[in-house]
C-alpha cells in the first residue's frame, strides 16, 4: 500500500498564511503545503512570508504556477523570483493547467523552464479540463514524463480513486476537497505519494577528494606537516624527495628508490598518503621547487 502525506494548498487570495495557521496544520497531521506563486497574470505577493512560516513549522513546501496563453517560461521565471531562497527547497513546482488559451507548446515550455531552473516539475489539472482540452485538440496532451496532481473532488483521500486519463504521468497527488475553511484560513485538501514528495530536493553530490577546497583544518595540517616533520626529520631537500615519491614532480636521476621520506612522514604525523599528497601539492602551489 502506498504511503500518503496529507498536504494542503492555498493561493494569493488567502493573503499571508500565518505561522499559527501552519502550526495548527502540523498539529493536525498536515505534512506539507503547496503555495501559489504565479497566478497567470500576477504574482502572489504573500508567498514568501507564507513559505517562511511553513518552513518555521517544519512543513514540506511546494509551489504552483498557473499558465495561460502567455509564454510558459516567463510564468516560471516570475514564480522563481516570488519564491526567492525557498525555490531550491521546494519538493516540486506544479504547472497549473486549467485556463483556456494554453497550448501544448506553452505547457512544454513551462515544464522545461522548471527543470532548467533546477526544480522538479509536475502537472496540476482537473479531469474536467483535460477532457475539454483533448476535445479541442483532437487528442490528449502529453505530460506523461511528469508526476500528475489531479483535482477530483470525491472526498476520498487516496490516489487510486482518481480516474486516469491519457497523457498523465504517474498520479502522485489527489486534490480531493476544494476550498475549505480550516486552520484560520482557507485551503484545499490533498494527499501525495509520500516517497515521491520526499524524494526531492535531492541531496547535493559529494565532491570528489581532488575537487574539495582546502579548509582551515586542511591548512593547519599542512603547516603542521611542513613545520614539524620537515624541520625535525628531513634533510634540506626533503620536499623535493617527497614530491618525487608522490609523483608530483619527475624523479631525478639518483633519487632514492624507496619512499623513505614518505614513510617517515606517515609514522611521525599519523596521516595517510592522500593527506600528505594534498599538503605537498598545496605547498608547491605557493612555493614551487625550482
Amino acid at each position: 500500500m502506498t504511503d500518503l502525506l496529507r498536504v494542503v494548498d492555498y493561493s494569493k487570495f488567502q493573503g499571508t498564511v500565518s505561522r499559527a495557521s501552519h502550526r495548527a496544520m502540523r498539529e493536525d497531521g498536515i505534512a506539507g503545503v503547496v503555495v501559489g506563486l504565479w497566478h497567470g497574470l500576477d504574482a502572489n505577493p504573500y508567498a514568501l512570508n507564507s513559505l517562511a512560516n511553513a518552513k518555521d513549522e517544519g512543513l514540506l513546501r511546494g509551489g504552483y504556477v498557473v499558465v495561460n496563453d502567455r509564454p510558459g517560461r516567463d510564468a516560471v521565471r516570475a514564480a522563481q523570483q516570488v519564491a526567492g531562497g525557498h525555490w531550491p527547497q521546494l519538493f516540486g513546482v506544479a504547472i497549473d493547467v486549467e485556463i483556456r488559451g494554453v497550448t501544448e507548446a506553452i505547457l512544454a515550455d513551462a515544464f522545461d523552464e522548471v527543470e532548467r531552473l533546477g526544480q522538479r516539475p509536475f502537472l496540476y489539472t482537473g479531469n474536467w479540463f483535460w477532457n475539454w482540452w483533448a476535445l479541442e485538440l483532437g487528442h490528449f496532451p502529453d505530460a506523461s514524463r511528469y508526476g500528475a496532481w489531479i483535482a477530483v473532488y470525491n472526498g476520498i483521500a487516496d490516489l487510486t480513486s482518481v480516474p486516469p486519463r491519457p497523457g498523465y504521468g504517474p498520479i502522485v497527488g489527489h486534490q480531493y476537497r476544494g476550498s475549505t475553511s480550516a486552520y484560520g484560513t482557507t485551503v484545499d485538501f490533498n494527499v501525495f505519494n509520500a516517497a515521491w514528495a520526499r524524494a526531492w530536493p535531492q541531496p547535493p553530490p559529494v565532491a570528489e577528494e581532488d575537487d574539495m577546497p582546502l579548509t582551515d583544518e586542511d591548512k593547519a595540517d599542512i603547516r603542521r606537516i611542513m613545520e614539524t616533520v620537515f624541520s625535525e626529520f628531513m634533510q634540506e631537500n626533503i620536499r623535493s624527495i617527497v614530491a618525487q615519491e608522490l609523483g608530483i614532480v619527475p624523479r631525478y636521476e639518483g633519487a632514492p628508490a624507496q619512499p623513505t621520506a614518505l614513510d617517515l612522514i606517515k609514522v611521525a604525523v599519523g596521516v595517510e598518503e592522500a593527506a600528505i599528497a594534498k599538503a605537498v601539492r598545496a605547498e608547491f602551489e605557493t612555493d614551487p621547487l625550482k
